[in-house]
């Protein structure tokens, strides 16, 4: 029991250490990434539905994304008993662990330049910014959804 608390205690910790990371370092990004990994598996995972009947495409889609929910869930729970075993170094190697599973900076000022096309006033540049943030077409959304998006 003493173990389960001394995690729960590090985890809001870990928290504000990620945040602190992030804000310093931003993300990184680039091809080894967990979302660009996780992409790039689901991408792999699909393949072999999409010609299917849309039925199979919904099932063989909801099986890999299942499939992926649960190596991401089993490789933090294993990162996490890892984790809480570093003794002093717990609270510090959970924020670099949980860092890479946001990118709060990059949000912010995402949002902020969209803010500043729309305050220039430039609604294509805004729109093609806002690509960054939302998973929807942008191209013909009006001024106040672009706004509001951001």
């Amino acid at each position: 029991m003493a173990r389960r608390r001394g995690a729960a205690a590090i985890r809001p910790l870990a928290l504000v250490g990620a945040l602190a990371v992030d804000a310093a370092f931003g993300d990184p990004g680039g091809s080894w990434h967990p979302v660009a990994v996780l992409g790039r598996g689901l991408g792999l995972a699909y393949r072999p539905w999409a010609a299917r009947r849309p039925a199979l495409q919904l099932a063989g889609g909801a099986a890999a994304l299942a499939l992926a929910a649960g190596i991401a869930g089993a490789a933090a729970a294993a990162a996490e008993r890892r984790v809480n075993r570093a003794g002093q170094f717990a609270v510090p190697l959970s924020a670099l662990v949980l860092k890479p599973t946001f990118a709060l900076r990059e949000l912010l000022a995402e949002g902020l330049a969209v803010r500043s096309d729309l305050e220039r006033p430039d609604l294509a540049a805004a729109r093609l910014r806002l690509r960054a943030l939302v998973s929807r077409p942008t191209a013909e959304l009006p001024e106040a959804l672009v706004a509001s998006a951001a």
